[in-house]
């Protein structure tokens, strides 16, 4: 039974199947299959729920280690553990909305990912300056336009160039809009390839097997 299981054949069936009952409420009003159809739904959230348990056991793990070996960096590793298991427990203690575990949220999450955000914004900001060049009068336009809205999105530039505020309001709503809606399709018509080529067998390596 396991060696059945284990099989390529097995996981492409499951995968299919789970496909086409998931997708076939959205063209096919069959109530016993929408009934099923939202418990696997259902299913699938809580494993991945229960999937957050074995990531946390695993930096657990990992921290201690670095932990125990002094290894550099090694104090903010006692600090992220400490920190997760203590808000967790607030949590579960004093409920999400409590004033306990909101301090946690604005204290330390708020921070933190203001802090994370900012250094990605300079790093990224700099990988640009680096790699891009206005070699054409259309990498000319995206250098200027970029610009624009970096400035515009600055609070300061309100005050010294009120007109950036607007360009930039004039271009993240419309060329930009456009552009992301051409990337949400892009991105779309990808997954959708994608799904069919996992379905039919084409792209093993998605599912935890060797080869094509």
């Amino acid at each position: 039974m396991s060696s059945i299981l284990r099989r390529k054949e097995t996981s492409l069936i499951l995968i299919g199947l789970s496909f086409f009952i998931v997708t076939g409420v959205y063209f096919f009003n069959v109530p016993a299959l929408e009934n099923f159809s939202n418990n696997l739904v259902l299913m699938v959230s809580v494993l991945n729920a229960m999937s957050i348990l074995l990531a946390l056991y695993s930096q657990t793990k990992r921290s201690l280690l670095l932990v125990r070996q002094k290894a550099h960096g090694w104090p903010y590793q006692l600090y992220l553990i400490i920190t997760i298991y203590l808000m967790a427990s607030v949590g579960f203690i004093y409920g999400q909305s409590s004033q306990q575990f909101m301090w946690f949220q604005y204290a330390i999450l708020n921070p933190t990912g203001s802090v994370i955000y900012s250094i990605l914004a300079f790093y990224m900001a700099s990988a640009c300056a680096r790699a891009f060049r206005a070699r054409s009068p259309q990498a000319a336009l995206l250098l200027i336009s970029g610009i624009i809205v970096l400035l515009g999105q600055a609070p300061l530039t309100g005050v010294f160039a009120p007109f950036l505020g607007d360009a930039r309001l004039f271009l993240t709503s419309s060329f930009a809009m456009a552009a992301s809606r051409v990337f949400t399709m892009s991105v779309t018509i990808g997954a959708v390839v994608l799904g069919v080529r996992i379905i039919t067998g084409k792209e093993s390596a998605a599912i935890g097997f060797e080869g094509g």
